[in-house]
C-alpha cells in the first residue's frame, strides 16, 4: 500500500515451493484489497497456505487496509486454469473471471466446460465465501479478460470467442476467426444480455469499465473491418474503443491506434468522474494514435490515452526509457488524479545507466526489472 505521498506503508508476498503471478487488484469502499492469480504447487499469503491441484491453480485472497491478508481462496480443475481479473462492489462482493480446460472446482462446485477453452465466471461474498459459479463458451476457444461489477449487483465480463459461445439462454455466433463477446449477469448469475461484435479477422475484448451513469467502455483489438451492432470501424488492423449503454446497445466506436499486432497493446482501463476515458498500454513500435505517431525510446513504452465521453482522442502521452517499459494497470481517484503502475528495466550493466522518464519525473531501475507508480495530477 502507497500513501498520498508515494511511500510505502505495507507489502504483503506470496511466496512458496512453486511460481505464483498476481493479475489483477480491486479496491471495496472500505479500502479493503481483492487479489487473483494463478500459483503453482504451494504459495503462502499471509499466514493462508494454499496448495495447486495443478500446474496452474486460481487464487482469490482479501487483503485489508492495514496489510493483513484475511482470507485466501483456491479454484482449481483437471488441467491448469487462469484467473485474470477479480472486480468488486461497495459492499466487499467480489467477482473472479478466467477461462478454464475441461472442467474446474470453484469451493466445493464443480463446473464443466464445453470446447476446447471455456469461461468461468464466480461470485464470492465479503467474506470470501461461496455465492455461485458459471461456466460459458462453446465448441471452441473462448475466453475472459476483464470484468466490471457495478453498484446495483450487475456484472459485465468481456473477451473474445470462436464459432458460437452460449450464455445461459443466449447465445452469440462469431463472423470471423474469433469475435469479441460483453455478457451482462445480474446478482445471481443469470445472463441479463449478451453482444457480440467483429468482423472476418481475429477480434478480441479486453478491457472494460463503468461510469457513474452506467454506461459501459469497452476495448481491445481488431483484425480488420468490424462492426459493433449498428456502428462500424473500418478495415485497418488496431484497437478499438467503445461505449454501451446499459441495454446493450452501443452507442459509438472509435479507433485508438492503428498498425499492425503486436505493435502495441491496450493493459487496463479507468473511467474518470468527468466521463473521460484513460486507457494504459504498452507501445512496441512506431504506432499511429489519431494524428499522432508515437515511437519508444527504447524496446518498449507505456502509453497512456485519454478519450472524451463523445469517442475523442483528446491525446495520448508516453513515458520509459531504454529498457522494456510496461504499464499494467490504471486508477482515476475521485480527485481526478491518475495513476499508472506498472514495471521497467534500464540498462544496469551499463556504466552510465540511463533512467525512464515519467514526465517530470526520472526513475532509474535498481535489478533486472523494477516496478513502478506514477501519478499524474489533473489540471
Amino acid at each position: 500500500r502507497i500513501n498520498p505521498s508515494g511511500q510505502a506503508s505495507w507489502a504483503v508476498v506470496a511466496s512458496g515451493s512453486g511460481a505464483s503471478s498476481t493479475h489483477a487488484l480491486a479496491i471495496d469502499g472500505a479500502g479493503n484489497a481483492y487479489v487473483t492469480g494463478v500459483y503453482s504447487k504451494q504459495t503462502q499469503l499471509g499466514p493462508i497456505d494454499l496448495t495447486a491441484k495443478t500446474s496452474a491453480d486460481v487464487f482469490v485472497a482479501k487483503v485489508a487496509q492495514t496489510g493483513v491478508v484475511q482470507w485466501a481462496r483456491s479454484i482449481s480443475g483437471a488441467d491448469p486454469n487462469d484467473g485474470l481479473q477479480v472486480a468488486v462492489d461497495d459492499a466487499g462482493n467480489s467477482l473472479v473471471c478466467g477461462h478454464f480446460e475441461t472442467s474446474l472446482q470453484v469451493y466445493a462446485t464443480p463446473i464443466a466446460g464445453k470446447g476446447k477453452r471455456d469461461v468461468f465466471v464466480a461470485r464470492l461474498t465479503p467474506e470470501g465465501k461461496y455465492w455461485w459459479a458459471k461456466a460459458f463458451g462453446g465448441p471452441g476457444f473462448d475466453y475472459a479478460y476483464d470484468i466490471a461489477n457495478a453498484s446495483d449487483g450487475h456484472g459485465y465480463v468481456i473477451g473474445s470467442f470462436s464459432y458460437q459461445a452460449d450464455f445461459g439462454s443466449e447465445q452469440v455466433k462469431s463472423a470471423g476467426q474469433s469475435d469479441i463477446y460483453l455478457a451482462k449477469l445480474d446478482a445471481k448469475g443469470k445472463t441479463v444480455w449478451l453482444r457480440g461484435a467483429g468482423g472476418p479477422g481475429e477480434d478480441s475484448g479486453e478491457l472494460v469499465d463503468i461510469d457513474d451513469n452506467g454506461h459501459i467502455y469497452i476495448a481491445g483489438t481488431i483484425g480488420g473491418s468490424a462492426t459493433f451492432g449498428s456502428q462500424s470501424i473500418g478495415a485497418n488492423n488496431g484497437s478499438f474503443v467503445a461505449r454501451v449503454n446499459s441495454d446493450g446497445t452501443f452507442q459509438w466506436v472509435k479507433s485508438l491506434w492503428t498498425g499492425n499486432p503486436g505493435i502495441a497493446e491496450e493493459r487496463d482501463i479507468a473511467v474518470g468522474a468527468d466521463g473521460h476515458l484513460h486507457i494504459t498500454g504498452v507501445l512496441a513500435k512506431a504506432t499511429v494514435f489519431g494524428t499522432q505517431t508515437l515511437s519508444p525510446s527504447g524496446p518498449s513504452d507505456i502509453f497512456l490515452s485519454e478519450i472524451t465521453d463523445a469517442g475523442e482522442l483528446v491525446e495520448t502521452t508516453t513515458a520509459g526509457g531504454p529498457g522494456r517499459d510496461e504499464a499494467a494497470a490504471i486508477f482515476v481517484n475521485d480527485k481526478g488524479a491518475i495513476f499508472v503502475t506498472g514495471s521497467f528495466t534500464g540498462a544496469v550493466a551499463s556504466a552510465t545507466p540511463e533512467p525512464a522518464v515519467f514526465g517530470a519525473e526520472k526513475a532509474l531501475a535498481q535489478g533486472e526489472r523494477d516496478l513502478f507508480v506514477w501519478k499524474l495530477p489533473r489540471p
